[in-house]
């Protein structure tokens, strides 16, 4: 697809998000407070993995469709993509960033590989922002996060993904990383060789340019793979990380404390009860 200037935005759903995409997606447009030029929401219809399929509150394909053509009719999002599952379509997406053909469109979990990458090439421009629909974000009035990310990655060859401050700003100044290591740079962000899939803003030329090679999660797993069909690729955030190590790429948080992002793995009661009611 041709490119535009401007900046998409893009969520990706799914079943297991039906207890809480009406509150959640309003919450990400809004905060957002940004003139995207498509606000998407991306439906990833596959059949569950077992690991997903158990999770609680799984919804329907009715109850998915009916919420997400909701928050089309109520304004919040302005199209639904569906997630083209037919075989050259697969091919051409892995062609472009793995430069060659991949049976596998989830990783061993169930989490999608292709459908990571898919929405990026049916984007109207080439930098898109990508959030999971069970992500929070913060934003001071005035401030834009979007706008800063964009000119980090047009300015800096070695930067490939931004993202916003993880976790809520603390005064010590440490970060909500864990044990994951990072590096202070001076253009005012925290740079990483771990890229994670939750929430980033990327140029999908330089994603293209910088290309992901599959990762195996052993040989015997892989060989496996091929009489059961069960996928024994790690994920799409290994595999990019992989090649930002390799490369001597990164992946930039940015510094300023007027922008924040929250993800809880628990979407339970409590989660639900205190999610923002737009």
């Amino acid at each position: 697809m041709s490119s535009c200037d401007g900046v998409s935005l893009s969520i990706l759903v799914a079943r297991t998000d039906v207890s809480f995409l009406r509150r959640t997606i309003p919450h990400i447009v809004k905060s957002s407070a940004y003139p995207f030029k498509e606000r998407a929401l991306v439906v990833d219809t596959a059949p569950l993995s077992p690991e997903y399929a158990s999770r609680p509150h799984v919804g329907s394909r009715q109850e998915l469709d009916e919420i997400c053509n909701g928050l089309v009719a109520d304004g919040w999002v302005d199209r639904l993509h569906y997630i083209d599952y037919a075989r050259t379509e697969i091919d051409r997406i892995y062609s472009t960033y793995f430069r060659q053909r991949l049976r596998e469109t989830h990783d061993f979990r169930g989490y999608p590989i292709y459908g990571s990458l898919w929405p990026l090439e049916v984007a109207p421009t080439d930098h898109v922002v990508h959030f999971d629909s069970d992500m929070l974000l913060h934003q001071d009035q005035g401030r834009s996060w979007i706008d800063e990310a964009v000119d980090v990655l047009k300015r800096r060859a070695d930067i490939i993904f931004v993202a916003p401050l993880s976790g809520p700003p603390r005064s010590d100044g440490k970060l909500f990383q864990g044990s994951t290591a990072y590096e202070a740079d001076a253009d005012g962000f925290n740079k990483f060789k771990f890229f994670t899939s939750r929430k980033y803003l990327v140029d999908r030329r330089k994603l293209r340019s910088m290309g992901l090679k599959p990762r195996w999660i052993s040989k015997k797993r892989r060989l496996a793979s091929l009489w059961t069909g069960v996928s024994a690729l790690w994920s799409f955030e290994m595999m990019a990380s992989d090649q930002l190590e390799r490369l001597g790429l990164w992946r930039a948080d940015l510094s300023d404390p007027r922008t924040w992002t929250l993800h809880t793995p628990d979407h339970g009661p409590e989660f639900l009860r205190r999610l923002p009611v737009m």
